[in-house]
């Protein structure tokens, strides 16, 4: 079943063509990543998604509903469900993480029941997600008092506490030294069993694709070119992955081995 559909969709800024007649297709419960170089476009594409854009020309289909021909209101109403993790976290500087991670379910009623949860309720959701991400007994610190990839893992439990059903990345680990990267990208694959979510990452990095995606759709002059799962991707025959790859240095065990566990 496919849960997003992004139909010869079309989008400049000014004089500047940043998105080509592009178009995807994105599965139910399936991790989609967007691999490109930085800078070109792709983050425009999560943002159409998530309807904070509207495309020039073209149609964006979420979860069944026609976002792209929606009024800002009914955008709100339809994809609650549709979640973000944007690169700089975007947590409230004036919350404690447990509030940033409780900011949803105290706006909104449960996604799935449709029904305002209790205070004890939502500090239950809110200490498994902090605990999920590694971050328990930090409900009280301020977002201040973390460290970029603490930020970026507040950010996370926050999406968890209130389990969106679509989940939307924008470079997880830009900015993050290798080891915090690499954490980031356990916690996406542990997000994605929990919730058993559908997920579009947005990434220019080839090792983080590898280590979270089932499908990697290559970005490339505001189109998608190539389409392939993990373990085909260094099979594509395109003289523009190619020259991606080969700019691209990768530890052995996941060129050769496909390793991504």
């Amino acid at each position: 079943m496919t849960m997003i559909r992004l139909r010869n969709i079309w989008k400049a800024y000014d004089k500047q063509q940043v998105l080509r007649n592009l178009n995807l297709d994105v599965d139910k419960e399936e991790t989609m990543v967007i691999l490109g170089r930085s800078g070109a476009g792709k983050s425009v594409t999560l943002r159409l998604i998530m309807g904070l854009e509207e495309p020039d020309q073209g149609e964006v289909e979420v979860d069944g509903f026609m976002v792209s021909k929606m009024s800002q209101e009914e955008r709100f109403d339809k994809i609650k469900h549709v979640g973000m993790l944007f690169q700089g976290a975007a947590l409230f500087d004036s919350l404690t993480v447990g509030e940033n991670a409780a900011f949803f379910l105290t706006q909104h009623p449960d996604l799935t029941t449709h029904k305002w949860l209790s205070k004890k309720e939502i500090d239950d959701h809110v200490q498994h997600a902090l605990e999920l991400v590694g971050l328990a007994g930090t409900g009280a610190k301020m977002p201040s008092d973390l460290s970029g990839g603490m930020r970026r893992r507040a950010a996370l439990a926050r999406l968890i506490a209130y389990r969106p059903t679509i989940i939307l990345y924008d470079e997880p680990t830009a900015g993050l030294d290798p080891v915090t990267a690499m954490t980031i990208n356990e916690l996406i694959r542990n997000t994605q069993n929990e919730l058993k979510a559908t997920s579009v990452v947005v990434t220019h990095d080839l090792r983080s694709a590898l280590e979270v995606g089932d499908r990697i759709a290559f970005h490339h002059d505001g189109r998608i070119i190539q389409v392939a799962s993990r373990d085909k991707f260094f099979e594509i025959d395109d003289p523009n992955v190619k020259a991606f790859l080969d700019n691209t240095v990768l530890p052995e065990r996941i060129v050769n081995g496909r390793n991504h566990a």
